[in-house]
Protein backbone atom coordinates (compact mmCIF):
# COMPACT_ATOMS: atom_id res chain seq x y z
CA UNK A 1 0.00 0.00 0.00
CA UNK A 2 1.26 3.46 -0.94
CA UNK A 3 2.24 5.76 1.92
CA UNK A 4 1.32 9.25 0.74
CA UNK A 5 3.66 12.15 1.57
CA UNK A 6 0.66 14.38 2.46
CA UNK A 7 -2.95 13.87 3.60
CA UNK A 8 -5.55 13.18 0.91
CA UNK A 9 -7.87 16.11 0.22
CA UNK A 10 -11.60 15.42 0.82
CA UNK A 11 -12.34 16.58 -2.75
CA UNK A 12 -9.46 14.67 -4.33
CA UNK A 13 -9.89 13.35 -7.85
CA UNK A 14 -10.82 9.68 -7.86
CA UNK A 15 -9.99 8.42 -11.36
CA UNK A 16 -7.11 7.37 -13.62
CA UNK A 17 -6.86 9.09 -16.98
CA UNK A 18 -4.49 10.15 -19.75
CA UNK A 19 -3.18 13.58 -18.75
CA UNK A 20 -4.04 15.61 -21.90
CA UNK A 21 -7.54 14.09 -22.00
CA UNK A 22 -8.59 14.70 -18.40
CA UNK A 23 -6.70 17.95 -17.80
CA UNK A 24 -9.81 20.20 -18.20
CA UNK A 25 -11.79 18.10 -15.71
CA UNK A 26 -9.33 18.05 -12.80
CA UNK A 27 -10.03 19.71 -9.44
CA UNK A 28 -8.11 22.87 -8.65
CA UNK A 29 -4.68 22.43 -7.11
CA UNK A 30 -2.65 25.26 -5.63
CA UNK A 31 0.88 23.96 -6.18
CA UNK A 32 3.19 20.97 -6.48
CA UNK A 33 6.51 20.27 -4.80
CA UNK A 34 8.84 18.77 -7.46
CA UNK A 35 11.14 17.21 -4.85
CA UNK A 36 8.28 15.36 -3.13
CA UNK A 37 7.49 12.42 -5.37
CA UNK A 38 7.04 8.67 -5.32
CA UNK A 39 9.02 6.51 -7.75
CA UNK A 40 8.16 2.98 -8.84
CA UNK A 41 9.60 0.57 -11.38
CA UNK A 42 7.02 -1.27 -13.46
CA UNK A 43 8.17 -4.60 -14.89
CA UNK A 44 7.05 -5.37 -18.43
CA UNK A 45 8.30 -8.94 -18.27
CA UNK A 46 11.16 -7.97 -20.58
CA UNK A 47 12.43 -4.57 -19.59
CA UNK A 48 10.76 -2.01 -17.38
CA UNK A 49 9.52 1.55 -17.17
CA UNK A 50 10.09 3.94 -14.29
CA UNK A 51 7.26 6.21 -13.18
CA UNK A 52 7.52 9.21 -10.91
CA UNK A 53 4.29 10.29 -9.24
CA UNK A 54 4.22 14.00 -8.38
CA UNK A 55 1.50 15.09 -5.93
CA UNK A 56 -0.51 18.19 -6.81
CA UNK A 57 -1.64 19.89 -3.64
CA UNK A 58 -4.26 22.19 -2.12
CA UNK A 59 -3.89 24.01 1.17
CA UNK A 60 -6.50 23.35 3.85
CA UNK A 61 -6.00 25.27 7.09
CA UNK A 62 -2.40 25.81 6.05
CA UNK A 63 -1.74 22.08 5.53
CA UNK A 64 -1.01 20.69 2.01
CA UNK A 65 -3.47 18.01 0.89
CA UNK A 66 -3.16 15.84 -2.23
CA UNK A 67 -5.83 16.36 -4.88
CA UNK A 68 -4.19 14.20 -7.58
CA UNK A 69 -0.88 12.80 -8.82
CA UNK A 70 0.65 13.25 -12.25
CA UNK A 71 2.56 10.18 -13.46
CA UNK A 72 5.76 10.99 -15.34
CA UNK A 73 7.34 8.17 -17.33
CA UNK A 74 11.10 8.66 -16.85
CA UNK A 75 11.84 6.06 -19.50
CA UNK A 76 9.92 7.92 -22.22
CA UNK A 77 10.34 11.37 -20.64
CA UNK A 78 6.62 11.98 -20.90
CA UNK A 79 3.83 12.89 -18.48
CA UNK A 80 1.29 10.16 -19.23
CA UNK A 81 -1.37 9.87 -16.51
CA UNK A 82 -3.27 11.76 -13.84
CA UNK A 83 -4.16 9.52 -10.91
CA UNK A 84 -6.40 10.10 -7.93
CA UNK A 85 -4.53 9.36 -4.68
CA UNK A 86 -7.02 6.64 -3.75
CA UNK A 87 -6.39 5.00 -7.15
CA UNK A 88 -2.61 4.90 -6.97
CA UNK A 89 -2.54 1.39 -5.49
CA UNK A 90 -4.79 0.22 -8.35
CA UNK A 91 -2.43 1.79 -10.89
CA UNK A 92 0.61 0.09 -9.40
CA UNK A 93 -1.16 -3.27 -9.17
CA UNK A 94 -1.88 -3.17 -12.93
CA UNK A 95 1.16 -1.10 -13.89
CA UNK A 96 2.18 -3.27 -16.85
CA UNK A 97 -1.21 -2.85 -18.51
CA UNK A 98 -1.21 0.90 -17.92
CA UNK A 99 2.32 1.24 -19.33
CA UNK A 100 1.35 -0.72 -22.47
CA UNK A 101 -1.86 1.32 -22.86
CA UNK A 102 0.13 4.57 -22.65
CA UNK A 103 2.57 3.34 -25.28
CA UNK A 104 -0.32 2.63 -27.64
CA UNK A 105 -2.16 5.88 -26.84
CA UNK A 106 0.77 8.28 -27.17
CA UNK A 107 2.46 6.41 -30.02
CA UNK A 108 6.10 6.79 -30.94
CA UNK A 109 6.42 10.56 -30.60
CA UNK A 110 4.26 11.29 -27.55
CA UNK A 111 2.76 14.27 -29.40
CA UNK A 112 -1.02 14.39 -29.83
CA UNK A 113 -2.97 16.81 -32.00
CA UNK A 114 -5.82 18.86 -30.58
CA UNK A 115 -8.15 16.74 -32.67
CA UNK A 116 -6.92 13.50 -31.10
CA UNK A 117 -7.23 14.94 -27.59
CA UNK A 118 -10.75 16.31 -28.14
CA UNK A 119 -11.85 13.06 -29.76
CA UNK A 120 -10.57 11.06 -26.79
CA UNK A 121 -12.51 13.38 -24.49
CA UNK A 122 -15.70 12.37 -26.34
CA UNK A 123 -15.19 8.78 -25.21
CA UNK A 124 -14.17 9.82 -21.71
CA UNK A 125 -17.27 11.96 -21.13
CA UNK A 126 -19.63 9.51 -22.81
CA UNK A 127 -18.36 6.71 -20.57
CA UNK A 128 -19.13 8.90 -17.55
CA UNK A 129 -22.66 9.52 -18.81
CA UNK A 130 -22.01 13.21 -19.54
CA UNK A 131 -23.80 13.42 -22.89
CA UNK A 132 -23.75 17.23 -23.01
CA UNK A 133 -20.03 17.28 -22.32
CA UNK A 134 -19.43 14.60 -24.95
CA UNK A 135 -21.30 16.62 -27.56
CA UNK A 136 -19.29 19.74 -26.70
CA UNK A 137 -16.04 17.79 -26.92
CA UNK A 138 -17.09 16.37 -30.28
CA UNK A 139 -17.65 19.92 -31.52
CA UNK A 140 -14.16 20.92 -30.38
CA UNK A 141 -12.74 17.84 -32.08
CA UNK A 142 -14.21 18.76 -35.47
CA UNK A 143 -13.13 22.37 -35.09
CA UNK A 144 -9.58 21.22 -34.42
CA UNK A 145 -9.79 18.70 -37.26
CA UNK A 146 -10.44 21.41 -39.82
CA UNK A 147 -7.11 22.97 -38.81
CA UNK A 148 -5.15 19.70 -38.72
CA UNK A 149 -3.94 18.24 -42.07
CA UNK A 150 -3.66 14.80 -40.51
CA UNK A 151 -7.18 14.67 -39.08
CA UNK A 152 -8.59 12.32 -41.74
CA UNK A 153 -6.13 9.59 -40.75
CA UNK A 154 -7.73 9.52 -37.31
CA UNK A 155 -11.34 10.11 -38.28
CA UNK A 156 -12.70 6.56 -38.20
CA UNK A 157 -11.05 5.45 -34.94
CA UNK A 158 -11.56 8.80 -33.18
CA UNK A 159 -15.27 9.24 -33.83
CA UNK A 160 -15.78 5.60 -32.84
CA UNK A 161 -14.04 6.12 -29.51
CA UNK A 162 -17.21 5.36 -27.53
CA UNK A 163 -17.76 2.00 -29.26
CA UNK A 164 -16.08 -1.34 -28.48
CA UNK A 165 -12.99 -1.84 -30.64
CA UNK A 166 -11.74 -5.03 -32.27
CA UNK A 167 -8.07 -5.53 -31.39
CA UNK A 168 -5.69 -5.16 -34.33
CA UNK A 169 -4.68 -8.69 -35.46
CA UNK A 170 -1.12 -7.52 -36.11
CA UNK A 171 -0.91 -5.88 -32.67
CA UNK A 172 -2.20 -9.04 -30.98
CA UNK A 173 0.39 -11.03 -32.91
CA UNK A 174 3.34 -8.76 -32.10
CA UNK A 175 2.53 -8.71 -28.37
CA UNK A 176 2.16 -12.50 -28.34
CA UNK A 177 5.54 -13.07 -30.02
CA UNK A 178 7.78 -10.85 -27.86
CA UNK A 179 11.13 -12.44 -27.03
CA UNK A 180 14.39 -11.48 -25.36
CA UNK A 181 16.94 -14.07 -26.45
CA UNK A 182 19.91 -12.02 -25.26
CA UNK A 183 18.29 -11.30 -21.88
CA UNK A 184 18.80 -7.56 -22.25
CA UNK A 185 17.14 -4.75 -20.31
CA UNK A 186 14.50 -3.89 -22.91
CA UNK A 187 11.92 -1.13 -23.05
CA UNK A 188 9.23 -1.73 -25.65
CA UNK A 189 5.89 -0.34 -26.78
CA UNK A 190 3.79 -1.36 -29.76
CA UNK A 191 1.09 0.22 -31.92
CA UNK A 192 -0.79 -0.65 -35.10
CA UNK A 193 0.11 1.84 -37.84
CA UNK A 194 -2.88 3.90 -38.93
CA UNK A 195 -1.35 5.00 -42.23
CA UNK A 196 1.54 3.91 -44.49
CA UNK A 197 4.79 4.70 -42.66
CA UNK A 198 8.44 4.70 -43.72
CA UNK A 199 11.31 3.05 -41.83
CA UNK A 200 15.00 2.51 -42.62
CA UNK A 201 16.05 -1.12 -43.11
CA UNK A 202 19.69 -2.27 -43.22
CA UNK A 203 20.58 -4.62 -46.09
CA UNK A 204 22.50 -7.36 -44.29
CA UNK A 205 22.88 -9.77 -47.23
CA UNK A 206 26.34 -10.53 -48.60
CA UNK A 207 25.43 -8.68 -51.82
CA UNK A 208 23.23 -5.69 -50.82
CA UNK A 209 22.40 -4.66 -54.44
CA UNK A 210 20.98 -8.12 -55.15
CA UNK A 211 18.93 -7.95 -51.95
CA UNK A 212 17.62 -4.52 -52.99
CA UNK A 213 16.55 -5.81 -56.40
CA UNK A 214 14.84 -8.89 -54.99
CA UNK A 215 12.84 -6.83 -52.48
CA UNK A 216 11.94 -4.35 -55.22
CA UNK A 217 10.86 -7.21 -57.47
CA UNK A 218 8.57 -9.06 -55.04
CA UNK A 219 7.51 -6.11 -52.85
CA UNK A 220 8.07 -8.09 -49.66
CA UNK A 221 10.69 -8.82 -46.99
CA UNK A 222 10.92 -12.14 -45.15
CA UNK A 223 10.42 -11.93 -41.38
CA UNK A 224 13.51 -12.67 -39.32
CA UNK A 225 12.93 -15.74 -37.14
CA UNK A 226 14.76 -18.02 -34.74
CA UNK A 227 18.19 -16.97 -33.50
CA UNK A 228 18.24 -13.94 -35.81
CA UNK A 229 15.13 -12.49 -34.19
CA UNK A 230 16.45 -11.52 -30.77
CA UNK A 231 13.26 -9.75 -29.69
CA UNK A 232 10.70 -11.77 -31.62
CA UNK A 233 9.96 -12.59 -35.28
CA UNK A 234 9.58 -9.63 -37.60
CA UNK A 235 11.33 -7.26 -39.96
CA UNK A 236 13.80 -5.14 -38.00
CA UNK A 237 14.25 -1.51 -38.98
CA UNK A 238 15.45 1.87 -37.80
CA UNK A 239 13.61 5.16 -37.71
CA UNK A 240 13.72 6.81 -41.12
CA UNK A 241 16.72 9.12 -41.20
CA UNK A 242 19.00 6.93 -39.06
CA UNK A 243 22.67 7.29 -39.98
CA UNK A 244 25.78 5.12 -39.97
CA UNK A 245 23.92 1.85 -40.43
CA UNK A 246 25.59 0.62 -43.63
CA UNK A 247 23.78 -0.02 -46.89
CA UNK A 248 20.05 0.54 -46.41
CA UNK A 249 16.67 0.97 -48.02
CA UNK A 250 13.82 3.15 -46.84
CA UNK A 251 10.71 1.01 -46.86
CA UNK A 252 7.09 2.11 -46.66
CA UNK A 253 4.91 -0.43 -44.85
CA UNK A 254 1.12 -0.47 -45.05
CA UNK A 255 -1.42 0.66 -42.50
CA UNK A 256 -2.38 -2.16 -40.14
CA UNK A 257 1.22 -3.30 -39.68
CA UNK A 258 2.20 -3.59 -36.02
CA UNK A 259 5.34 -1.63 -35.12
CA UNK A 260 7.11 -2.33 -31.83
CA UNK A 261 9.56 0.31 -30.61
CA UNK A 262 12.50 -1.40 -28.90
CA UNK A 263 15.05 0.46 -26.79
CA UNK A 264 18.15 -1.38 -25.55
CA UNK A 265 21.35 0.22 -24.28
CA UNK A 266 20.43 3.64 -25.61
CA UNK A 267 19.73 2.34 -29.14
CA UNK A 268 16.26 2.39 -30.67
CA UNK A 269 14.84 0.36 -33.50
CA UNK A 270 11.54 -1.21 -34.56
CA UNK A 271 10.15 -4.70 -35.06
CA UNK A 272 7.55 -4.74 -37.85
CA UNK A 273 4.97 -7.53 -38.04
CA UNK A 274 2.00 -8.08 -40.40
CA UNK A 275 -1.31 -9.54 -39.27
CA UNK A 276 -0.41 -12.92 -40.79
CA UNK A 277 2.15 -14.68 -42.96
CA UNK A 278 5.92 -14.85 -42.99
CA UNK A 279 6.59 -11.82 -45.19
CA UNK A 280 5.95 -8.09 -44.81
CA UNK A 281 4.63 -6.08 -47.81
CA UNK A 282 6.92 -3.12 -48.46
CA UNK A 283 7.56 -0.40 -51.03
CA UNK A 284 11.12 0.90 -51.45
CA UNK A 285 11.04 4.70 -51.23
CA UNK A 286 14.76 5.47 -50.80
CA UNK A 287 18.27 4.00 -50.51
CA UNK A 288 21.93 4.94 -50.20
CA UNK A 289 22.92 2.50 -52.94
CA UNK A 290 24.31 4.19 -56.03
CA UNK A 291 22.57 4.01 -59.40
CA UNK A 292 25.33 1.66 -60.57
CA UNK A 293 24.78 -0.65 -57.58
CA UNK A 294 21.04 -0.72 -58.21
CA UNK A 295 21.59 -1.55 -61.88
CA UNK A 296 23.95 -4.39 -60.92
CA UNK A 297 21.43 -5.72 -58.42
CA UNK A 298 18.63 -5.74 -60.98
CA UNK A 299 20.87 -7.58 -63.40
CA UNK A 300 21.70 -10.20 -60.76
CA UNK A 301 18.02 -10.60 -59.83
CA UNK A 302 17.07 -11.30 -63.42
CA UNK A 303 13.77 -10.60 -65.19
Amino acid sequence: MVIHPFPIDPSAWDEIGFEPVVRPFLPISDFAIPGKYLEERISLGVGEVVYRFYPNLRRRDGVPHIVFYVAYNKTRRLTEYVIGPRKLDDFLRMGKLYAIAAGNFYGFTGRLSEYEISSAQVGYLAAKGDLRGAINALGRAWLSALQDPGWWAMAITSTAAVLPKTPSPALVRIEATEANLLRQNVTRSAAALEQPTAFRHTLTADVPPASYAQIEKVGRINLSTGGKAHYGPGVYAWEKGAQRIGKYIDIEVPAGTAAEKIVVGGKTWYRLVPASGNTLPVKIVGTNLSAEEIALGRKLAGP
